[in-house]
């Protein structure tokens, strides 16, 4: 059997994109998903928040347009961080390899598109 390791998630930006920090790392952010669901007679609303690791190719891209509240869809794979050393639990995030911000809600500008596609990809999609 072969191993599949491949995430979509759609959501907003939290916050905007954080940089890289000193050391050279990648950038990173955090999505919020929300997942609606009806419970007897009432509609619930569930909220899963993910962190997602920005690589060196798309970062330039995330930080000019990854602002608060704007929404996106990430295709990536799972990374596990292990925390063995503090005593914690490792713990899930997503590696992007593919990033696209949805247009931002406008009555008067045209859609821009920005495509990274040698290097996995960022791009404004429109609506």
């Amino acid at each position: 059997m072969n191993n599949l390791n491949s995430v979509l998630i759609e959501g907003a930006l939290v916050e905007d994109v954080h940089p890289p920090f000193e050391d050279g790392s990648d950038a990173f952010f955090t999505v919020v998903s929300d997942r609606f669901y009806k419970k007897d007679s009432d509609i619930l609303k569930e909220e899963c928040f993910v962190d997602i690791w920005v690589p060196e190719p798309l970062i330039k891209a995330c930080l000019a347009i990854g602002k608060k509240g704007r929404e996106v869809r990430v295709v990536g794979r799972l990374k596990s961080l292990d925390y063995s050393e503090s005593g914690k639990r490792p713990f899930l995030v997503v590696v992007a390899e593919h990033v696209e911000f949805c247009k931002q809600k406008s009555s008067f500008s045209e859609p821009q598109v920005q495509k990274e596609s040698e290097t996995g990809g960022v791009e404004e999609a429109g609506g």
